[in-house]
């Protein structure tokens, strides 16, 4: 099967350079959060609650909404290119850069900790070859490549074998969307449901994965992979065809905004007051880690998950009005061929692979100089994002091989 030119849709492309740029600014700014801060988990000294506001707005849809993006183009490429031709253009755009990460890119993130923790550490090379790819190989960012990689080739083997599947993310879809107030309420409840359960479950901040590499935060994996089916059956739709959609969408933007705002408010500030106080609690999680049983949990429960469920809930809700918020403003504002947007799009996979270690770099570098936290986020939010956007139009985009993968 012969490949056909591909037509762009200019603002969910711009659409994902914007959400890797949010990346980048919640790796910036991790490290200075009091909960969620870290430099890999080399805790920095300047730390405030102010970052980890951010990072509860950047963190609560990023990733749900990148899988979500890369679930709606599956069936439409399957088709495109044949599932052989598909197949290799996923080994080479997933599992490649996906080895090359955890082999070449990881073991920078992961060194720091390493050489302030031991008394006479080793150089990089040497920690690299005689510690990290022997003892301590994580997936670090890379668990995404990994993650969308077992997705994508799931699709298609429904789509070979169980091809009503396919047909009924589609219906399901369209029935979404021709009716978007009542199809956003169970896109939303049923976001927060997911969380709920999980997050009771797994805990927030831990992550569940298998093999030392396929990893994702517990509370939060089985939001990704509805997001992605429900991209799916929106590719499966045709709904980026449907002009009628998307404009009924646009001419509300501002109503998608004011909706989003107010439930960021109500999120992060609810994060923030309780954040010691319960609502981050791993009680249920430590409970039957240790032997506990359903019979015996009553008061557990009691104590612990009232102030849980509000968190879950309205991250839930905020985390589906921001992704149809973006697709919606984006839609509106930036559906047109700009300069900036078409470089930030286009390098977007580029920057998502190269960023971290120059964020991480830059923390380290600056941990010991007295300047400001936001001077040192910010700086490390712009390193971070123009090196790696530098190094993808200026060197990876113009090797032949290697543009068809960035």
């Amino acid at each position: 099967m012969q490949s056909t030119p591909v037509k762009r849709f200019h603002f969910i492309d711009h659409t994902r350079g914007f959400i890797i740029a949010l990346v980048v600014l919640q790796h910036a700014v991790q490290a200075y959060g009091t909960m969620w801060g870290g430099l890999w988990f080399l805790k920095v000294p300047d730390r405030d609650s102010f970052y980890d506001g951010i990072f509860f707005f950047t963190d609560n849809f990023i990733m749900a909404a990148l899988f979500f993006i890369s679930g709606i183009f599956v069936i439409p490429s399957l088709k495109r290119r044949g599932l052989w031709n598909f197949t290799l253009e996923k080994i080479m755009r997933l599992v490649l850069p996906f080895i090359f990460g955890i082999l070449f890119i990881v073991p920078w993130l992961t060194y720091p900790r390493y050489a302030v923790q031991s008394e006479a550490p080793l150089g990089l090379i040497d920690y690299w070859w005689q510690i990290y790819l022997f003892d301590n190989v994580r997936p670090g960012g890379f668990w995404f490549l990994a993650f969308l990689m077992g997705l994508t080739m799931v699709t298609a083997v429904l789509n070979i074998f169980l091809p009503f599947v396919i047909r009924g993310l589609g219906v399901t879809a369209t029935w979404l969307v021709k009716q978007p107030v009542r199809g956003f309420a169970i896109f939303a409840i049923l976001t927060a449901l997911i969380i709920s359960l999980s997050d009771l479950y797994w805990g927030a901040p831990w992550w569940a994965g298998f093999w030392s590499l396929f990893y994702a935060r517990g509370n939060q994996f089985i939001t990704y992979i509805f997001y992605f089916f429900l991209g799916v059956g929106v590719g499966q739709a045709d709904v980026l065809n449907k002009t009628d959609v998307l404009e009924k969408l646009s001419e509300n933007w501002q109503k998608w905004v004011l909706l989003t705002t107010v439930l960021a408010v109500l999120y992060i500030g609810y994060c923030l007051v309780y954040m010691y106080e319960g609502t981050f609690s791993s009680d249920l999680r430590s409970y039957f880690a240790q032997g506990g049983t359903w019979g015996q949990v009553g008061p557990l429960m009691a104590d612990v998950l009232p102030s849980i469920l509000i968190r879950t809930i309205l991250n839930g809700l905020l985390c589906a009005a921001q992704t149809i918020t973006v697709i919606t403003v984006f839609y509106q504002f930036a559906n047109t061929l700009k300069p900036f947007w078409v470089s930030l799009a286009a390098c977007s996979y580029g920057i998502y692979v190269l960023h971290e270690p120059f964020v991480v770099w830059t923390q380290n570098a600056l941990m010991d100089y007295t300047l400001p936290p936001f001077l040192k986020a910010v700086l490390a939010f712009i390193i971070g994002l123009s090196v790696a956007w530098f190094l993808t139009e200026r060197v990876l985009r113009r090797i032949p091989g290697l543009k068809k993968v960035f």
